[in-house]
């Protein structure tokens, strides 16, 4: 064979080569999830799906635990290495947004129209929307109806503060149990814990117009001094406990009434007997729960946005999310309004007792928008445990609060 031939084969065959390794591959797009330490099958069957759409797109989800996902996060962004899309709390949307690691989100007009009141609020900063709402939870009252028969009290549901009180005191005095859960731990849900109290005083932590903190009002030292009044009602030692602590007792009859999620329908294993119902009335407002949303987010940077963006809207698509949320698959607060949609007996419409959780929405408020979020859990729940322990008047804890909150922007 001629030096000459034998080039041209050599040649053919490198093209031929390359044309198959290019043919071959594939766009990775990388989806950070943080939650469990594992993939779920449910994110797995979504990723089939669209690669299945887009074959030359291969689909990469890493699942992070809570504890490590939002810093590893933050991490590869800010070393240029981001991925495509991450799936976190909304609390670090103006972090991310004033930081220029992620980008607006375009979810379309008429699926706007058909989340639940509030919702768009968790995700909405400077009049943008900057990520796709994906787990919606609020709170509700609960209260175990056979300790209320055990206090020869009726279980009926306190509409307001000053009848949450006055029952949960007559349960103590007549049972020896605690009426109330008080969160009191250095917790998130701890500080979730007053924001379910401010909200339902008609109190805001951050200006929702302004971004400015406003703590100081009247509905926020109301509530503020409602909480330190519950310690003679609760459980004994308050600042050793948060929300799962609380489950527990409650679960164990130790607990008359306490504030819990709606995955507690479902925890509440050793209690046939709840009576649930909405957070009562402040002296000064509605009774309102925090609205908390975990949401998916588009790093921008990445040359995948658009990709990514398809694949939220996919995931964020009405039918899909009812899947989600419905009590089969993880029992949360419905994101959208599903009747509007032609869905004839949602979930919450057959079982009452998420009417608790919907009734909160439309006086609710969102998870502050902080850069540093972690500093502000801190300095609620100092605030939260002065009040506790009495180290001090509400009003100078809450003139502290404000002044060390101002200080974090």
């Amino acid at each position: 064979m001629s030096k000459l031939l034998l080039s041209v084969l050599t040649s053919i065959a490198c093209c031929m080569g390359a044309t198959f390794a290019f043919a071959q591959a594939k766009t990775p797009l990388n989806i950070i999830i943080c939650g469990g330490a594992e993939v779920l099958e449910y994110h797995e069957t979504f990723a089939t799906e669209f690669e299945q759409k887009h074959p030359n797109v291969d689909v990469i989800i890493e699942a992070v635990a809570w504890g490590k996902c939002e810093q590893k996060t933050l991490t590869l962004a800010s070393a240029g290495d981001a991925p495509d899309a991450a799936y976190l709390g909304t609390r670090n949307i103006k972090m991310l947004a004033n930081a220029g690691y992620i980008s607006p989100v375009s979810i379309p007009e008429k699926q706007q129209s058909l989340y639940q009141p509030g919702i768009l609020k968790t995700v909405s900063y400077q009049g943008k929307l900057w990520a796709y709402p994906r787990a919606f939870s609020t709170k509700a009252l609960y209260l175990n109806c056979d300790i209320f028969k055990q206090a020869d009290i009726a279980c009926v549901a306190p509409k307001t503060w000053e009848e949450l009180y006055a029952t949960a005191k007559a349960i103590k005095e007549k049972t020896g149990l605690a009426g109330m859960g008080l969160s009191g731990k250095n917790a998130d849900n701890t500080y979730h814990q007053y924001l379910n109290y401010l909200y339902s005083n008609d109190g805001e932590m951050i200006s929702s117009d302004t971004g400015e903190v406003v703590l100081d009002s009247k509905n926020a030292l109301e509530a503020l001094e409602f909480y330190g009044q519950l310690v003679d009602v609760a459980q004994k030692g308050a600042t050793a406990h948060d929300r799962a602590n609380l489950l527990d007792l409650y679960n164990d009859g130790k607990l008359a009434m306490y504030i819990q999620g709606p995955w507690g329908m479902r925890l509440h294993t050793k209690i046939d007997n709840s009576l649930l119902a909405p957070l009562p009335d402040g002296p000064s407002g509605k009774g309102g729960s925090i609205l908390v949303a975990d949401a998916f987010f588009v790093f921008k940077g990445t040359g995948n946005e658009a990709l990514a963006e398809e694949f939220l809207q996919m995931l964020s698509s009405i039918e899909k999310q009812y899947e989600f949320d419905h009590p089969d698959r993880f029992s949360l607060t419905p994101m959208y309004q599903y009747e509007l949609i032609g869905i004839k007996e949602p979930y919450y419409k057959t079982d009452t007792r998420w009417q608790a959780f919907i009734d909160g929405i439309p006086n609710g408020g969102p998870e502050p928008m902080m850069i540093d979020y972690k500093s502000v859990q801190d300095i609620i729940t100092n605030m939260l445990q002065g009040i506790i322990l009495q180290d001090d008047t509400a009003e100078n804890l809450l003139e502290t609060a404000i002044e060390e909150l101002q200080e974090l922007e």
